[in-house]
Parts: C-alpha cells; sequence; structure tokens
C-alpha cells in the first residue's frame, strides 16, 4: 500500500458522479472505520460524494481524519494519492483505479435498474483485479477479508494493438 509524502495513508471513496447514498452511509460505520484503522493503517478517509444527500461525519476514532467533497474536475489526483480506493462499481472510476495500479474494492449499487456493475465487478473480481461487495451492507466483511497482496496488476491497455491489426489485414 502506498504511502503519502507525509507519511498518512489514505483511503479514498468515490462515487464518481452518481448519487449512491448508502455507500457513504457505510463509510460512516465504526466497525468500518476501524478496519481501515486497524488492518491497513489508514490514518485518512477521503470521501467523494457526488450528488448525494448523504454527509460523512468526522471520526470518532482520533487516529482517523475524515474529509468529504461533492465534485472536483478530475479524481487522478485522489486516486495517486491513496493507500486504498473504495468505490462505485461504475465503469469509468473502475478503470481509473484499475490503470493507477491501487487495490481497489468496489460496491454495487444494487439500487440500480439493468445493473451492469455485477459483471463489470465479477469479472475483475474473477481476475484477482480487485475485490467487490455486493451491497454496501456487505462491504465490511469484505475489508475483513481483503488481501491488496492477492491481486494482480491489471494489465496496460495496448494503444497500437488496431494500428497492427489494420496492418495484418492490409498486408503491410
Amino acid at each position: 500500500m502506498s504511502v503519502a509524502e507525509n507519511g498518512s495513508k489514505v483511503c479514498f471513496v468515490t462515487v464518481g458522479t452518481t448519487s449512491f447514498d448508502p455507500l457513504i452511509s457505510a463509510m460512516d460505520d465504526d466497525g468500518i472505520r476501524r478496519v481501515l484503522v486497524e488492518r491497513f493503517g489508514i490514518t485518512h478517509l477521503r470521501i467523494q460524494y457526488g450528488r448525494g444527500q448523504v454527509r460523512p461525519t468526522e471520526s470518532t476514532l482520533a487516529s482517523l481524519k475524515v474529509e468529504a467533497f461533492d465534485f472536483k474536475p478530475t479524481l487522478a489526483e485522489e486516486m495517486k494519492a491513496a493507500s486504498l480506493i473504495v468505490s462505485h462499481a461504475g465503469a469509468g472510476s473502475v478503470m481509473e483505479a484499475l490503470r493507477l495500479g491501487r487495490p481497489l474494492i468496489v460496491v454495487v449499487n444494487d439500487a440500480l435498474m439493468d445493473n451492469h456493475q455485477v459483471e463489470i465487478a465479477e469479472a475483475l473480481e474473477k481476475g484477482h483485479h480487485l475485490a467487490y461487495a455486493p451491497s454496501p451492507k456487505e462491504l465490511l466483511d469484505v475489508l475483513r477479508r481483503f488481501n491488496p497482496e492477492d491481486l494482480r496488476k491489471y494489465p496496460n491497455r495496448d494503444t497500437q494493438a488496431f494500428a497492427r491489426m489494420l496492418d495484418r489485414e492490409m498486408g503491410l
């Protein structure tokens, strides 16, 4: 797990551009916060709550500082600074976190209709690229058994694959 320059370890939570109040509420749970501190050494919990109505509360744990915001032009710096990322299972947020190589737990928003998030989360967990919780209610259990050492690095995208295929097809 990465450590920021000042020695802090950050857990970054993101819901992207959506509203996912059950995830934000789950991050207020003392059990979840205790596991973040005790198992992962987290000192800072940074929460991006998006369009939601729920705002995180201060921590009852003296060793954990909680900060929250709605939006930023980009979340790349937040993700780069994170030792652990907890994210909704939206494709954009998931891929950004995986490309940065950060330990990632995704939480499926089970309230969505025609939910593609489950398929994305299951496939990436099967490949050992992340862990996932089927809903915020299962997040504590996932955190308790999560071992970042078990994850495999997500492969870098091959930006030349299409050009090579086209060259082959054209006989070049």
